[in-house]
């Protein structure tokens, strides 16, 4: 599970994890000690012009493992991006330190692993929470800090993938007109076929880019095998995508997804066209179907039955048993929540949001809660945004509130699901704690009730998580297969 440092947990909380594959490990654990004696020294030598993007991070880490706000905020200031700087004020990153500190305390510094956007980097808390924090680095020669994530829970790296001889696929990289934007895409053709069809791979919630990442080309590597290409394609505003990146309009996600759709559908060497999307994919599948000529299937994984307010309760709710809260305490927990991103959304009154919070108070889990970097909605003192405040926020920073503010936090999506006439695949893992599995599927259930005309199908891998991992970082291979040889016969359906 990954937390975005530099956005709200609300999009962490509909972004699948998906580690980068783990290139180099350094083994040996290194204490806080030792690497904020060195700290000084790295802040001085990143502002040298012969830094390397390593040192860029040992400084940020370093300075955020002090637990000082304002070591954090030199190596800030010497090393991150003009856009990554502009994402958070000072005060919000000397809260971040805080709720670090509160959440890990003086965390030790492990395995340091280059991925292909930046480093991985394993923390061990003091009271023995692990994580992992990922960094990532704009293109030379600036190397400066883009974003920095948490993956909590992060579980161990995934598995190499298939050696490049062993590819069923070639590459091709490819630009997708949409709108007034323009979309990066490649397209994974299968090997020794000269025409083929095409499943358009619709991405989850975040803001990095999708189209050569691992968890891509292992999709990529089950459909080629089974004579099926893949077109993956980043949303608007990134990667190389223009545009502007939203996670919350749905219907601009769909009709960017339909945009793809109709390019496969162009490519001389397409024969058909299905559909397959992850987590947030499954909120604007629907506007995808309908934007789009004729496809022969959808495949959908982990969607969200509910609405992405109700799926950020679970996530949280999920996370408080995580914590050791009994059921109790956690319902406390989750009305402590409830009240305060309604009010946030502008559903709710500031004095309400309020009195709930002052309410829980003298309980013996409320610093701790608050002060975890997943609950950024409350402040450590335990004051949420008076009116003022939360008005010149949405002023100054709309982008952090949009998740509150957006009409589809809060849309019944029954209704959409109902126009997916065509065959659906539901596919979820039984181990995910970021979408309430048995409710969700019960809304597919009723929605798909009404097609007779059309199978539609679902299946939960035992011990999978959220995208459909096991506990020893592989993507299952049961639903790999399950997914190939359930498009190939899609697509050797006679029409």
């Amino acid at each position: 599970m990954r937390m975005t440092v530099d956005v709200s947990k609300r999009q962490a909380a509909t972004q699948p994890r998906r580690p980068a594959l783990v290139k180099d490990a350094i083994v040996t654990w290194v204490s806080v000690a030792v690497a904020f004696a060195m700290l000084c020294m790295t802040v001085a030598l990143a502002q040298d012009h012969g830094v390397t993007p390593r040192s860029r991070a040992e400084a940020v880490i370093s300075a955020l493992a002090s637990g000082q706000a304002e070591a954090f905020e030199s190596a800030a200031q010497a090393n991150f991006s003009t856009e990554a700087l502009a994402r958070r004020t000072p005060e919000q990153r000397a809260d971040l330190v805080s709720r670090v500190n509160a959440a890990f305390g003086r965390f030790e510094v492990g395995n340091i692993a280059e991925t292909p956007d930046g480093l991985r980097i394993e923390i061990l808390g003091a009271s023995g929470t692990p994580a992992v924090i990922v960094i990532s680095f704009e293109p030379p020669p600036a190397d400066l800090i883009a974003g920095i994530a948490f993956e909590l829970d992060a579980g161990p790296p995934p598995p190499e993938e298939v050696a490049d001889a062993d590819r069923a696929y070639t590459t091709s990289d490819l630009t997708v007109p949409a709108g007034d934007h323009v979309l990066s895409a490649r397209l994974y053709a299968p090997l020794g076929r000269g025409s083929f069809p095409v499943v358009v791979l619709m991405p989850g919630s975040g803001s990095e880019s999708v189209v050569d990442e691992s968890y891509t080309r292992i999709i990529a590597q089950a459909f080629a095998s089974h004579g099926i290409g893949s077109l993956a394609y980043d949303k608007a505003g990134v990667g190389r995508s223009t545009g502007q990146l939203t996670g919350s309009d749905f219907e601009a996600l769909g009709a960017d997804a339909a945009a793809v759709v109709e390019y496969a559908r162009s490519l001389s060497q397409t024969e058909h066209v299905g559909l397959w999307g992850i987590s947030q994919a499954g909120w604007f599948a629907p506007t995808a179907v309908r934007g789009s000529g004729p496809l022969r299937f959808a495949i959908i994984v982990s969607p969200g039955g509910v609405n992405p307010f109700e799926q950020v309760s679970y996530f949280l709710h999920m996370q408080a048993l995580s914590w050791g809260l009994s059921p109790a305490d956690v319902e406390k927990t989750d009305r402590m929540h409830r009240a305060v991103a309604l009010y946030y959304a502008g559903r709710a009154s500031y004095r309400s949001a309020q009195a709930e919070v002052d309410r829980h108070r003298d309980e013996p889990w409320f610093q701790r809660v608050i002060t975890h970097p997943y609950w950024d909605e409350i402040k450590p003192d335990g004051r949420i945004l008076a009116p003022q405040e939360l008005a010149d926020a949405l002023s100054a920073r709309p982008e952090q509130f949009e998740i509150y503010r957006a009409a589809s936090s809060f849309h019944t999506y029954r209704r959409d699901y109902e126009s997916l006439r065509l065959p659906t695949l539901v596919l979820y893992g039984s181990d995910d704690q970021l979408v309430p599995v048995a409710r969700s599927r019960q809304v597919f259930e009723r929605a798909f009730a009404w097609d007779r005309s059309n199978i539609h199908e679902f299946e939960v891998f035992q011990g999978a998580s959220h995208d459909i991992r096991l506990p020893n970082g592989n993507v299952a291979s049961d639903y790999l297969a399950r997914m190939a040889l359930w498009a190939r016969a899609r697509f050797d359906e006679v029409h």
